[in-house]
């Protein structure tokens, strides 16, 4: 019974019939097919869009509801006439045009450090929530753990 004080029931909150569950949404930019899989496996239970070039990631971003994790590469291999772009280009997207959408987080996953740490900057430098990790399997299971605590 919930606590009552002079028949006025006390913290009382309405229930919504059907309560809204949050998937949490993910967006990852990476070439490598192989680390795209490892990717969509730990975010099984997520709303998750894996892709592979800079404008797809930016057409994402400005398409879809906003994430909650953007996990970003920095060099993008060529596929032939079709130029990739790189993960800079999306972190400044994200830093300068995209007030309205932020995600919660940004992940900057490359290996390429001296670009890792512009892409930190330019997104620090917005107040944009930003991590920086270089891909292995310890930190797709260290992300695997932080999305399930995020999530619960």
């Amino acid at each position: 019974m919930p606590p009552v004080q002079d028949g006025i029931l006390l913290n009382w909150r309405p229930v919504p019939l059907f309560l809204e569950v949050h998937m949490f949404r993910v967006l990852v930019l990476d070439d490598s097919p192989e680390r795209l899989e490892a990717f969509s496996k730990i975010l099984k239970g997520c709303q998750a869009r894996l892709v592979s070039t800079s404008k797809a990631a930016r057409v994402a971003l400005i398409e879809d509801e906003p994430f909650d994790l953007v996990c970003l590469d920095h060099d993008l291999g060529e596929f032939g006439a079709v130029r990739p772009g790189n993960g800079m280009e999306v972190a400044q997207f994200i830093a300068r045009d995209m007030r309205d959408k932020i995600p919660r987080w940004v992940l900057i996953h490359s290996s390429n450090v001296p670009a890792a740490e512009r892409m930190v900057y330019e997104l620090d430098k917005s107040r944009i929530s930003v991590m920086r990790s270089a891909y292995s399997t310890k930190m797709l299971k260290e992300l695997s753990g932080w999305i399930k605590a995020m999530e619960g």
